[in-house]
């Protein structure tokens, strides 16, 4: 309890480093499946109720943790006013001789460079900040990043479909900074309000370079976390297709040509294993463009939908095609 958490917040003008030690402390570890071993965290506040629980999963096999927080008002008043609530706030210090190289991503644009690798050494005083662009969880920016320090680092990532932040602060001759989570974070809650951070992993290597570590946490994505539809990894190859270039993202498809597009793939000889319906599906894109997004209702206009998706799914289905639909709830349009 002595050490400050992984997070931080202020809480009415205070520090949670200061707050959080005269608040009343509980915490909780249990054994899971595969290895795992949850940690709850959690501290109360006994002058307004609000209760700051850390949620960790330990994963021993990969030397890996990931986290969130909440925040629940459990008092009968609105909470003072939260700020800079930051999923992730420690700082770290390396070895002498070993520079610190942060490995880094593009997001996407729908450029030649989509997801290109970067790496950038964080010389004494140098900051590094990363935003997505347009409130988009990859663009422009991705939320995943390796710290290297010779032949040790950490793959540290932001997992969030919304406006996250992350940024490298290097400090003196051997520390370094790290905070992330959802950016502009000013608020209060009330009574049995609650709120989450982004999800927090940090996966630990040492030995080898930096490429195996990249391996490495393939190897904890595909054990822990790919999911497995029936109880089996999906199998590979998978062939999608979809039509939202023949019919203006979607924008001007309907029941008909769906089922024209599934079947004619089929006809020819490639056996779709997804069809993919991607935006432009919904009330008001027709007329107002696929961007409109929020009113995430199939349009069931005479000439679009008029029997939902599931006459499309339906037909999928009965020829042993799957179905993809696409919708983006982290970007709202005013109207909707």
């Amino acid at each position: 309890q002595k050490a400050n958490p992984p997070f931080s917040f202020t809480l009415g003008g205070k520090s949670s480093n200061e707050l959080l030690k005269s608040w009343k402390f509980n915490t909780e570890h249990k054994k899971g499946q595969q290895g795992r071993i949850t940690h709850t965290l959690t501290w109360t506040d006994p002058k307004t109720g609000l209760e700051v629980r850390w949620e960790g999963v330990e994963y021993p096999d990969f030397n890996t943790m990931e986290w969130t927080v909440y925040l629940a008002n459990t008092g009968s008043k609105d909470t003072p006013m939260v700020e800079n609530l930051k999923a992730l706030d420690a700082d770290f210090i390396r070895k002498p001789g070993q520079e610190y190289r942060l490995h880094h991503w593009s997001g996407t644009f729908v450029t030649a460079d989509d997801y290109a690798t970067k790496s950038t050494i964080l010389e004494p005083g140098k900051e590094m900040k990363f935003r997505p662009a347009g409130g988009r969880t990859t663009g422009a920016e991705w939320p995943y990043y390796n710290l290297e320090t010779g032949d040790e680092g950490i793959i540290i990532v932001v997992s969030w479909a919304g406006r996250w932040y992350a940024d490298f602060q290097r400090q003196d001759a051997i520390s370094l900074k790290v905070t992330a989570g959802q950016e502009t974070t000013h608020f209060k809650l009330l009574p049995g309000e609650m709120i989450r951070t982004p999800m927090i992993v940090m996966q630990f290597w040492k030995g080898g370079d930096w490429i195996d570590a990249q391996n490495t946490w393939r190897q904890w994505m595909v054990k822990h976390n790919v999911p497995r539809p029936g109880g089996k990894l999906p199998p590979l190859p998978m062939l999608v297709a979809c039509s939202s270039h023949q019919f203006a993202e979607m924008t001007k498809a309907n029941e008909k040509n769906q089922i024209e597009f599934i079947d004619s793939y089929l006809n020819k000889g490639l056996k779709l294993d997804y069809w993919w319906m991607d935006a432009g599906w919904y009330v008001g894109a027709a007329e107002k463009w696929w961007p409109w997004t929020g009113t995430w209702e199939v349009d069931r206009s005479p000439n679009r939908f008029p029997n939902g998706l599931r006459a499309i799914s339906d037909h999928a289905h009965s020829k042993g095609v799957k179905i993809i639909v696409w919708f983006e709830p982290e970007r709202v349009a005013g109207g909707t």
